[in-house]
């Protein structure tokens, strides 16, 4: 077996990222970056070159571009056009090239959400939108694109080097749920049923007041507490999910139940102790003020009696680099809110956790991050799909995950599952997402 050589013309923070990101976490290729073409061409093993000109023919030349030694944020000429039956940009053929295109530093523009630190209008809560993206504007937010890319960049190499050592990557699916209310009803203050039992009787959502006196009067569990019913599934399908528990100090758009609730306490320790990871919820108010992330999360730790290193934004609120610099502030290290909340797909056109980039700061970061490609939310509420509509479309993106060995992550609420709140045929579609997502028939 052989090692694989990378020659770059220059070192800076950008090469040394991108390359580690494509062979180290979106394939698994044992490598050397060379700054030398004097080592390069003298090196007898299999070998990548990516400058601006063809070195000799016994090699992978991509042309290098310009995004990867540039040392500043500015808008770049993205121009879509189909190599290989794929979406590609940055264009740049060159004569003897094997890509006709800027391949590293397309998968640098979409792994580092280059388009975010550009101006761009939010919505409603100040997020970045699916339909701004160039994954939307491309045609491939269905699709995880850098890793489709990096399965035909191998395929070159192994074809012109079959001595080539690579690492085979196994597909894994990952659910992830957010506990923004672990209760509909029950562990609540009084005068919150009170002021929720009138504002339902004066908006006649008569489904909702059953529901809470069918609840009170113990005729049915709460509506929210499927934690058993889950609990069934992830033994039965032998999953090891993720918990996010919002610990806010309770506000309009942050409802949870208080973090000093002994039986909300107990909850927690109960998931944890099935061996689950428990992950902060940071509030939708951590996002104003930002020491809130950290206040939240000793609460969680105090619960848990343990460290916590694992979160998710609550509304998915994510803002670059201020949200993922005010993670590390507080210890964290694995961040799930990489997804859309007005789309399903790719955020970053990767399924695989991979380690953030600071592009302000030109600096690789511990942080990791971990992408989603569905919201349960997102299916039955933005896009108003049907059930039916709702499993078609998120079995052809567990397919396209299947297809690059990546990760299939989803993320789903425990209140989805509430007939009075609309969720009336959601707990099928959860089932029969999960049976896709742990099939091993890839084509489902």
């Amino acid at each position: 077996m052989s090692n694989l050589v990378v020659y770059c013309p220059e070192d800076c923070p950008r090469i040394q990222y991108t390359f580690d990101l494509m062979f180290g976490f979106l394939t698994t290729i044992p490598y050397e970056l060379v700054f030398s073409k004097t080592a390069f061409l003298d090196y007898e093993g299999p070998k990548l070159n990516y400058g601006p000109v063809q070195l000799t023919s016994n090699e992978i030349f991509i042309p290098s571009g310009t995004i990867l030694f540039e040392k500043k944020i500015v808008p770049q000429p993205i121009q879509f056009f189909s190599a290989q039956g794929l979406v590609a940009f940055f264009e740049h053929p060159q004569l003897g090239a094997d890509f006709s295109f800027d391949l590293p530093g397309l998968i640098f523009y979409l792994a580092t959400h280059y388009e975010e630190y550009l101006p761009f209008s939010t919505d409603q809560w100040g997020r970045f939108t699916a339909q701004q993206s160039c994954a939307a504007k491309g045609g491939f937010l269905d699709l995880p694109l850098a890793e489709c890319w990096m399965m035909r960049l191998t395929e070159a190499l192994q074809a012109k080097f079959p001595a080539l050592e690579v690492q085979a990557k196994k597909y894994r699916f990952e659910p992830t749920y957010d506990i923004d209310i672990a209760w509909a009803f029950q562990q609540r203050p009084l005068f919150l049923h009170i002021a929720s039992s009138l504002k339902d009787l004066v908006l006649g959502r008569w489904n909702s007041l059953q529901a809470r006196w069918h609840t009170w009067t113990r005729q049915q569990k709460d509506p929210f507490f499927s934690f058993d019913y889950l609990q069934t599934l992830h033994e039965r399908h032998r999953l090891q999910p993720i918990f996010f528990f919002l610990l806010a100090n309770r506000k309009r758009h942050d409802p949870n139940i208080s973090h000093s609730n002994p039986v909300f306490r107990r909850l927690i320790q109960q998931i944890a102790a099935w061996g689950y990871v428990c992950g902060i919820h940071p509030s939708l108010a951590s996002n104003q003020f930002p020491e809130k992330v950290q206040i939240e999360k000793k609460r969680l730790e105090e619960i848990l009696q343990t460290s916590v290193t694992t979160s998710r934004q609550h509304f998915l609120l994510l803002r670059f680099p201020d949200t993922y610099r005010q993670l590390l502030e507080a210890g964290i290290e694995h961040d799930y809110t990489m997804g859309y909340a007005d789309a399903v797909g790719f955020r970053a056109s990767i399924s695989q956790p991979y380690p953030w980039y600071d592009l302000e700061k030109e600096a690789k970061t511990a942080l990791m991050i971990h992408p989603f490609l569905a919201m349960d939310v997102t299916l039955k509420k933005y896009l108003a799909l049907t059930p039916n509509e709702a499993v078609e479309r998120v079995q052809k993106l567990i397919t396209s995950v299947k297809e690059v060995n990546g990760v299939a992550g989803i993320l789903w609420h425990n209140s989805s599952f509430a007939p009075h709140e609309g969720w009336t045929g959601w707990q099928a579609v959860y089932e029969a997402i999960l049976v896709a997502a742990v099939s091993e028939d890839e084509s489902i």
